[in-house]
């Protein structure tokens, strides 16, 4: 069954708000932003009454605060496909090189403003498809790739769903492709941001076809394809191994960023950045030494601090920088690496 047209469905909603102090709403774009059905827009009119209620007669409801309940009010139908990530990050969080922090706020001007700029291109500018925000985060673990994601939602004040691959791949025919479609389709309907990690495991490199398992996975890309195609939300990925995904998806994706591994400049305004103040300045020479000794992300020194906190609290006294380099070399082993103990 077709959905509504937006014509048809703003025809509906304002008949239900006609009643309301609602003229500083933009019906347009709450429902360009929110495909409402019907049955949604009853729930949100209630919700719009029990905003209204006991604040007083000249209280109204704005742009922003429509969005709000619009988007408590649709249920999330994920079903286990991707869970919602809390948005807990600012810009400031993020450390990253200029031109990687350039291209992020280019995402979010691009996200924000992008039907304005189609309409400023004039009526023979028409872009059928390939109408998504789409961004590929490329880099090592723990540089900050999820991270900027957060950021990214956050500053669209739109939500944030991870998706979960063991959920959404499927060794039965069809079923995959099943999962992406719903997968895409509660997204558009939230207007919430979607988050690959690790994407290069399920859009990586079509091969020949020797066996139906070819047939399948190869299947699944092309299905993938026509979803980036379709699609006209933000979608983002991030890898570690950009080289073994598609070329086709590459050339589809409308930003790439790459997130480097810090040099030791970097880690030690990491360490700065995230070691207690106190800590830092009693310790300003070992930890420049431990930012030249140990090459960790951001993210892997976040875990060092931690578990030499955690070690610290075990012992019942202070962290030591004892405590902090001997969780820089618990880091380094989990990574894979050999690292003598040291005396």
């Amino acid at each position: 069954m077709q959905a509504p047209s937006l014509a048809t469905r703003l025809v509906l909603w304002q008949s239900l708000m006609s009643d309301l102090p609602c003229q500083k709403v933009d019906h347009t774009t709450l429902l360009t932003t929110f495909p409402l059905a019907p049955a949604e827009m009853r729930r949100l009119r209630v919700a719009f009454l029990q905003e209204l209620a006991g604040r007083g007669r000249r209280a109204s409801i704005g742009d922003r605060k429509a969005l709000e309940l619009a988007r408590a009010v649709i249920r999330d139908d994920f079903d286990g496909l991707a869970r919602r990530v809390t948005l807990g990050f600012v810009w400031d969080d993020l450390r990253l090189p200029a031109e990687a922090h350039a291209k992020l706020r280019q995402i979010s001007s691009f996200a924000a403003h992008r039907g304005r700029a189609t309409e400023l291109l004039g009526e023979q500018f028409k872009l059928s498809y390939g109408r998504s925000v789409s961004a590929l985060f490329k880099g090592p673990p723990g540089t900050g790739k999820t991270m900027a994601a957060s950021v990214l939602a956050r500053e669209l004040e739109a939500e944030l769903y991870q998706v979960d691959l063991s959920q959404v791949v499927s060794k039965y025919i069809g079923e995959t492709e099943k999962n992406l479609g719903r997968l895409f389709a509660e997204a558009r309907r939230r207007n919430a941001v979607l988050l690959f990690d690790e994407a290069d495991s399920l859009f990586s490199k079509r091969t020949a076809v020797s066996s139906s398992n070819d047939r399948h996975a190869n299947a699944v890309v092309n299905f993938l394809l026509q979803q980036l195609e379709a699609f006209d939300g933000v979608l983002l990925m991030t890898t570690n191994n950009a080289a073994a995904m598609d070329p086709a998806f590459m050339r589809r994706i409308r930003f790439h960023i790459e997130f480097p591994a810090p040099d030791a400049d970097s880690r030690l305004e990491l360490w700065r950045a995230l070691s207690p103040p106190a800590l830092f300045a009693a310790h300003s020479d070992e930890f420049e030494k431990l930012a030249e000794d140990f090459e960790l992300s951001g993210g892997h020194i976040k875990n060092a601090l931690l578990l030499a906190a955690s070690s610290a609290v075990a012992e019942q006294g202070s962290i030591t920088m004892k405590h902090v380099r001997g969780a820089c070399i618990n880091e380094l082993r989990q990574q894979g690496h050999l690292v003598r103990d040291e005396a």
